[in-house]
């Protein structure tokens, strides 16, 4: 070519599709047309682009090439917590609306699929995962919880004749047996039954892992009341270290006809009734045990 002195024995390393040109002067666009010719319409000069023919409204990088794109909600990720404290077991699943070759990475390890994964054995804890495609330049990256199990767990009250049993952790429906003998069952978290001294209450939830909330009665300690019947003045003694006393009076129909806090002094407190009508009233005392009794008035 006449005015362009070409330079011999140059090295250069090129891409597919790509080429290279130097010359001392400007030169055309080789494939005709000016420098700033853009065939495919993509942005990109044709002098510039290493994907001629790019369908039009494609997203390219700068030298003309598609970007590499996913829907926002191409992935859906279902963790689940593990099944009772300390096993270990959450599970995540991933899956993909499109099939590519993905490389799902969570705590430096790589996981691969192609449309859906199950990945077990997660202990509970908050999670990073990021989510590429294979000879692309794409990430998409997500944060999951892995909750932890519970076990069993509640407390016991004993009062005269029955055990009342709180619930504050655990999986229903619930199981209540007695010496070995299973008395109820209930979805609720609060429950009483019935025992006598030396009984071995177990309860159990519907997962065995759980473990088994158990007590064994001791020795019921009573309120001793008197008089009893009375004509409004009646006095408690009550088997509590406590300082005070909630008492709720009831009526035989169960209608709460009195409540309030009472002072224990050495043990003792003192109950006026006397405007109440002549009946038969339950009263409730709640402290750290709740104890139950019968108050005659005349």
């Amino acid at each position: 070519m006449p005015g362009l002195h070409v330079q011999q024995h140059l090295s250069i390393s090129l891409l597919p599709g790509e080429y290279r040109l130097y010359a001392n002067q400007r030169l055309l666009d080789p494939r005709g047309g000016s420098s700033t010719d853009d065939s495919d319409h993509d942005g990109v000069v044709d002098t510039e682009d290493l994907c001629p023919n790019t369908m039009e409204g494609t997203s390219v990088n700068s030298t003309g090439c598609p970007v590499f794109r996913l829907p926002e909600n191409n992935f859906s990720l279902e963790a689940t917590g593990e099944s009772c404290a300390g096993i270990g077991n959450g599970q995540l699943v991933i899956t993909a609306n499109e099939s590519h070759d993905y490389v799902a990475t969570i705590n430096g390890i790589n996981h691969y699929f192609s449309t859906s994964i199950t990945l077990s054995n997660l202990a509970p804890g908050t999670y990073d995962c990021c989510i590429g495609v294979s000879d692309e330049d794409y990430e998409q990256c997500f944060r999951f919880e892995i909750e932890a199990g519970s076990s069993l767990a509640g407390k016991t009250r004993l009062s005269a004749g029955h055990m009342t049993i709180d619930i504050e952790s655990g999986t229903p429906p619930f199981t209540i047996a007695v010496n070995g003998v299973q008395k109820k069952s209930t979805n609720l978290q609060n429950m009483d039954i019935d025992v006598q001294q030396g009984d071995l209450v177990e309860v159990r939830s519907s997962k065995t892992c759980e473990g088994v909330l158990s007590s064994t009665v001791g020795p019921l300690r009573e309120i001793v009341a008197y008089p009893n019947p009375t004509s409004g003045l009646i006095h408690l003694e009550i088997p509590s270290e406590e300082t005070e006393v909630v008492v709720q009076i009831f009526t035989s129909q169960g209608v709460l006809v009195q409540s309030r806090v009472v002072k224990i002094v050495q043990g003792k407190i003192s109950l006026h009734i006397e405007n109440l009508p002549k009946s038969l009233y339950l009263a409730h005392l709640l402290a750290k045990e709740t104890y139950f009794l019968q108050i005659i008035k005349n």
